[in-house]
């Protein structure tokens, strides 16, 4: 693990402070966890006894084994970013939860609008673009039963300072150009009630609290976009979601439902 290139600036995360900062209520219910370096957030919930992953909060300053979407690195350098993964406990079927990434990215954009950053938007299924670039993504994953209770790890990379010589797979922005930038822990404090609240909504009522500020937030509506899966492109307009969360796309045969597959905007 490399610290020499954390910046002065960036102070490292606080458990305490984080739990402080917390409404009390909130506080009082989430165990919340900060590992100097770990493999990776999400496995350090999933590893936990079942009973003991809901409301359980763990960050890191590094993770050697962070992935993204499809087993993608997801990049983790010491002391830059946050990562945090969240266990929360849905007693729905995994087909109840199908927009549960959707909500969570609503969840992101809420937490980082009360830290002052606007212009931010949603990039079917998992990404939070900001001017066009990959700001922040989820990785979701699931155990239980097919008709419930499921027990979800939700993970969150943000990107607050990333090293300017960073070679990602795509476009990607991070907060520090930012007028005010939050500070990682303030920006954890946000996204952790914010996440445990929409946790809570959307547990007891599914995906229609945050459809319509889905709609608001959805960066490829009336776009043109290729749709991959595997070797077969799909060329179309993007049309927001269906009802089960998918992507809704016009093709030249008509409309077309995809709930797989990456996304990119066509510019020529």
């Amino acid at each position: 693990m490399n610290t020499d290139s954390v910046p002065a600036d960036l102070p490292l995360l606080d458990a305490d402070e984080i739990r402080n900062d917390l409404p009390t209520s909130l506080a009082n219910s989430l165990v919340i966890a900060v590992r100097r370096e770990t493999v990776s957030t999400n496995a350090d919930i999933s590893g936990l006894p079942v009973h003991e992953q809901h409301a359980h909060v763990v960050l890191a300053e590094c993770q050697t084994g962070g992935r993204g979407r499809h087993g993608r690195v997801w990049h983790s350098p010491f002391g830059r970013n946050l990562y945090l993964s969240m266990g929360w406990r849905f007693d729905t079927s995994v087909e109840d939860l199908g927009c549960l990434s959707l909500a969570t990215g609503v969840a992101i954009i809420r937490a980082l609008a009360s830290c002052g950053v606007t212009g931010a938007m949603l990039k079917w299924p998992n990404d939070v673009k900001l001017e066009g670039k990959k700001l922040a993504g989820t990785l979701i994953e699931l155990t239980g039963d097919v008709n419930g209770p499921n027990q979800a790890v939700i993970g969150i990379g943000i990107n607050v300072n990333m090293p300017q010589a960073t070679k990602l797979d795509q476009p990607w922005i991070d907060l520090s150009g930012l007028e005010n930038p939050p500070d990682r822990n303030s920006l954890a404090v946000a996204l952790i009630e914010q996440l445990a609240v929409a946790m809570g909504q959307f547990a007891s009522r599914g995906f229609a609290p945050f459809k319509d500020e889905w709609a608001q937030l959805d960066s490829l509506q009336g776009r043109a976009v290729t749709v991959i899966q595997g070797s077969v492109r799909h060329h179309g307009v993007a049309r927001g979601l269906s009802a089960t969360g998918g992507l809704l796309v016009r093709l030249t045969d008509g409309m077309h439902e995809f709930h797989s597959g990456d996304v990119s905007v066509r510019t020529e």
